[in-house]
């Protein structure tokens, strides 16, 4: 195994991780060598980034300082501006695995410059020293990565890369933040982006928004809100029902969609500033611009309602400029005491409530007025658009909904907890009731529910609509229930999707509901459950994966995983004529494809059976009879010739040994023993290897020619590299350690 091997660079990043814990004196320092020689060269540019792809993993080591090992901190500063010439559009691969790096830095080291501290501290080592010195790059650093984010984004950037930098946030000291804020706001000023870097520039906005929310709404806020209005007033076309869209007013929007994530105190002050917008773009038609301003409703409407932390990051404790009572470098890395966290959280005041209610009562009530009155004469554009602007709104402000009081609703089905449960309480979190025209939930139950019987009717060929308003729908059930009358007349829709659906998507949507109601812990019928099973074996794609959420669900509903009750599988499957979520039939079907002895048509079919035998890990060690199946099936197929079919069987090999553990109780559970596992193994690889030695495969170069391996020399083989992997695999599933079965098994894997 080599990091310079492709094929193993996974492998080799866990093993540099933790052989790093264990000597990092003996692995940060070769790596960093290798790490900086591969930089410049030209003549294999890979190297580069496969040692990069192992930096993540070591950088604590690299930035903390131990009693055995502190000199990795030199590197710190060194290696930051050293790769920050790979942030070049030309390889993207090599963009990736730089910022990812960063970011591991930049979580574990605050920016903060300590090079004074070498004047006024007496008890610095030498290497401190050193590191404090380098402190003085920080600026440069952070002024250089923003020059070439924003040369990059100026060229052309793919939005592959928006989460990670969406994600970077610098522990930094106020000059940093401010450099970066007048960098990105200059940026940002008179600028246009297109699609393509729309995405990455929204994310450095939510960045900074996030940290200092007042002085960027004062610079961004009505800058963006004037240019909005100017196209709005000056087009020389109908922009509202321009279906290819203005390029500058989409751009606008998406900013202003990420502006109006800032604190809802922040955002009081520009409310009328804000509501024009909504008025004046709320009924657009062109995608992403209706996107762009439903994603601002949502934003706004978290923003305002919800309980959420404005200030998370640990700080510094009696640090000045003078560093004398505490110096941040000998903090880098680091555990936590997250005691020292004291987080300031965000609480609705009455004006915020007061400003939600007042855009709630203004738009989507205007939007379900349009629908109920104009459903069949809109066309599918100005549908969809109505519907995604009223499924965001609810995503925003359904906290703030009470529950609903109505006699209509007494056959509603509980769900995990019911509202009225004695063992819980709900209590809200707002200074005053919010007060909405009528009960939001109970109106959008009954407006969207007609309109989902209108669309199946007279447009089951708009896939979109049916899919966002089935969408809206699903939220409302998720505290209060869902009515038993809907459950019933979905499952009808689902029983005869041959005659009412006419496409993939639809039975798409049809197997999401069921998965919906699955997770909502919904009782759904036998008939239901044999079209997950039926769907197994779909030749769509994404049918099958569907599928196997839905039985994935179903394992799950079998018994909660915090119960430590041990159960042979005839106790799980007797009460199968009682309850319909019992999976008598699902767990048939599977332990069926365990013994399965027909002629397997080629290495796919093989492999997908194992990946669906696999889907039992979701009983974990309440079925040891099944699982010793398993066990005795599948160790004989070690040495199969197709490799995919391998790597499978030592997933669910260690998968099975891992549920050998003892119970709270003390009992030990009867499932396969990894100790006489390991002996039939050991005895097997003693064979393998004394048929490898009578006829060794020894690699010949012959051009044009096939070189062909003995079948017991070619099994030997299989044997062994299924071993090994088994092996590894071992590490990620067992819970309780495997040291000796290790101990014996490690001299026949490492000959």
């Amino acid at each position: 195994m080599s990091i310079f091997n492709e094929d193993y660079i996974e492998d080799a990043a866990k093993a540099c991780q933790y052989l790093s814990i264990l000597r990092p004196e003996l692995i940060v320092p070769p790596i960093m060598k290798k790490l900086f020689l591969s930089i410049d060269n030209i003549t294999e540019p890979g190297r580069f980034t496969l040692i990069m792809k192992c930096l993540p993993g070591i950088i604590c080591q690299i930035v903390r300082q131990t009693s055995n090992y502190s000199e990795g901190q030199t590197y710190v500063l060194t290696l930051m501006m050293s790769i920050l010439p790979c942030i070049d559009s030309n390889d993207f691969e090599k963009i990736a695995v730089t910022l990812e790096v960063l970011d591991a830095i930049l979580k574990l080291v605050p920016c903060i410059d300590c090079s004074s501290a070498i004047h006024t501290r007496n008890d610095l080592t030498e290497i401190e020293k050193r590191v404090c010195l380098s402190t003085t790059q920080f600026e440069d650093f952070i002024t250089d990565f923003l020059n070439r984010i924003f040369q990059m984004i100026s060229i052309r950037s793919a939005e592959m890369f928006d989460d990670a930098v969406a994600n970077d946030v610098f522990n930094e000291d106020d000059k940093f933040i401010q450099i970066i804020h007048q960098k990105i706001i200059k940026f940002l000023t008179g600028s246009l982006f297109s699609s393509k870097v729309r995405k990455f520039v929204a994310g450095l906005v939510r960045v900074i928004i996030k940290v200092n929310p007042i002085e960027i709404l004062k610079y961004l806020l009505p800058q963006t809100c004037e240019h909005i209005e100017n196209i709005m007033n000056n087009s020389q076309t109908a922009i509202l029902m321009d279906h290819k869209g203005d390029i500058e007013l989409t751009w606008h929007l998406v900013l202003f969609s990420e502006l109006v994530r800032a604190r809802g105190d922040a955002l009081l002050i520009y409310k009328q500033m804000i509501m024009s917008v909504f008025h004046q773009c709320i009924r657009i038609v062109h995608k992403d611009s209706y996107e762009a301003i439903a994603k601002a409703a949502k934003h706004l409407l978290k923003s305002l309602s919800d309980l959420y932390s404005i200030d998370d990051q640990l700080s510094l404790e009696n640090m000045d400029e003078s560093f004398v009572d505490c110096l941040p470098i000998r903090a880098w890395g680091q555990h936590v005491d997250f005691d020292q966290l004291q987080v300031q959280y965000h609480f609705p005041t009455v004006d915020e409530i007061d400003f939600a209610c007042e855009f709630v009562n203004t738009f989507i009530y205007a939007e379900l007025q349009l629908l109920n009155e104009k459903c069949l004469n809109l066309s599918k554009e100005e549908r969809l658009r109505s519907l995604t602007l009223i499924h965001y709104i609810a995503v925003g402000c359904l906290r703030m909904v009470s529950r609903i009081e109505s006699n209509q609703v007494i056959d509603l089905v509980p769900t995990v907890v019911p509202y009225g449960s004695k063992y819980r309480f709900r209590y809200s979190i707002y200074s005053k009731e919010p007060k909405f025209r009528d009960n939001l939930r109970m109106r959008l139950l009954i407006d969207i529910g007609n309109l989902l019987d209108i669309l199946v009717e007279n447009h089951c060929d708009d896939v979109a609509s049916i899919n966002t308003a089935i969408n809206i729908y699903a939220l409302l059930p998720i505290y209060y229930g869902i009515s038993q009358y809907d459950i019933n007349k979905l499952c009808q829709y689902i029983g005869l999707n041959e005659a009412l659906f006419k496409t993939w998507g639809q039975h798409q949507i049809s197997m999401s509901l069921m998965c919906l109601l699955l997770q909502k812990r919904v009782p759904i019928p036998l008939s239901c459950i044999r079209t997950l099973v039926d769907f197994i074996v779909h030749d769509n794609i994404e049918l099958r994966k569907y599928a196997v959420i839905g039985m994935t669900a179903l394992c799950r509903l079998q018994k909660p995983p915090r119960v430590y009750v041990e159960k042979s599988l005839d106790e799980i499957l007797r009460h199968e004529n009682q309850d319909p979520r019992r999976m008598h039939r699902l767990i048939d079907f599977l332990c069926s494809l365990i013994k399965n002895n027909q002629t397997i048509e080629s290495a796919s079919n093989e492999r997908f059976r194992w990946r669906l035998v696999q889907e039992l890990r979701n009983f974990q060690w309440r079925i040891p009879l099944v699982w010793c199946a398993i066990n005795n099936f599948a160790k004989e197929l070690l040495d199969h010739p197709f490799e995919i079919v391998r790597e499978n069987i030592a997933n669910i090999l260690s998968m099975s040994l891992s549920f050998d553990i003892i119970l709270p109780n003390g009992r030990s559970t009867r499932h396969p023993n990894i100790d006489q596992f390991i002996n039939t193994i050991c005895e097997r690889l003693h064979q393998a290897i004394v048929a490898y030695e009578k006829t060794p495969f020894v690699p010949v170069n012959v051009s044009n020619q096939v070189v062909e391996i003995d079948f017991e020399t070619r099994k030997a083989l299989n044997l062994m590299e299924t071993v090994i992997q088994l092996h590894t695999y071992l590490f990620d599933w067992c819970q309780q350690p495997v040291k000796i079965a290790t101990i014996r098994i490690f001299p026949y894997v490492s000959l």
